[in-house]
């Protein structure tokens, strides 16, 4: 009979990364602006990706000479990028930390699993940076429960809320799952500049999910309120909504305006 028991408590590591702008423009060439040339409105569609792709937390290897061409073809109209893009993505940064991890092993005759263990975990996440910050922590025994919560706030991108979730993962193929959400989105990206959105929801499974939504956006002139329930389960569901529509402030600013 041989038993494996292993122990871990209170571990914390540390993760930074500093995102560097790309060079500023020669001032010369910023003046070369005029009706958008095609490089510049490939520029503009390609900006999301690089967004993605291009910083340096996210940057790999395959993408290296992809992300340079982007530079050097768009960096005359890089200077009329968003601003506060730059400030929320100057650095990033985490903590991890493990209140403890207890994991047994070689338990004769367990049928659970093939290694016959048993485990808990205890830890939290810590992320942090000049966009915003939040917490996040995960509870779970091994194949009987897990759980987990996260709040966090991101003023760039507009996001502000609570989640949790938990799940008992011997089951749960079958939908033993279930959490709650409760947002609210308040964007600063040029994109969805204006728009507010609250969701409010819960759902367990494939058996049942609700959710609550509520949208202003006040560039447009649109308020829009959701509420939705489904079950996947049944093929069923039940949706009803409303919509209001104002004088919105691009209609007074579009004014008299050829």
């Amino acid at each position: 009979m041989t038993w494996i028991v292993l122990f871990t408590f209170f571990t914390i590591t540390f993760h930074v990364e500093v995102i560097e702008p790309p060079p500023i423009p020669i001032s010369k060439r910023q003046q070369d602006h005029g009706k958008p040339s095609g490089v510049q409105r490939e520029r503009d569609d390609l900006g999301e990706l690089n967004k993605q792709h291009c910083e340096k937390s996210a940057l790999t290897k395959a993408n290296v000479k992809r992300c340079a061409a982007y530079f050097k073809d768009c960096y005359r109209f890089l200077e009329k990028a968003d601003p506060l893009y730059g400030i929320a993505n100057a650095f990033s940064s985490a903590v991890n930390i493990n209140f403890a991890t207890v994991d047994v092993n070689g338990i004769p005759y367990y049928p659970i699993n093939e290694e016959g263990g048993v485990g808990v975990g205890v830890q939290s996440h810590i992320p942090f940076g000049s966009w915003g910050g939040g917490y996040s922590d995960h509870v779970g025994v091994r194949d009987y429960w897990s759980q987990h919560q996260e709040v966090g706030a991101n003023w760039y991108d507009g996001k502000y809320g609570y989640k949790n979730g938990w799940s008992v993962p011997l089951v749960q193929s079958l939908g033993v799952e279930g959490g709650q959400h409760n947002t609210v989105s308040v964007p600063l990206t040029q994109k969805d500049l204006g728009k507010v959105m609250v969701d409010n929801g819960y759902g367990v499974g494939g058996y049942y999910g609700h959710n609550d939504h509520v949208g202003v956006d006040w560039k447009k002139g649109d308020v829009l309120h959701n509420f939705g329930v489904s079950s996947p389960f049944v093929g069923a569901g039940f949706n009803t909504g409303q919509a209001v529509t104002f004088p919105s402030l691009e209609t007074f600013m579009n004014a008299g305006r050829k």
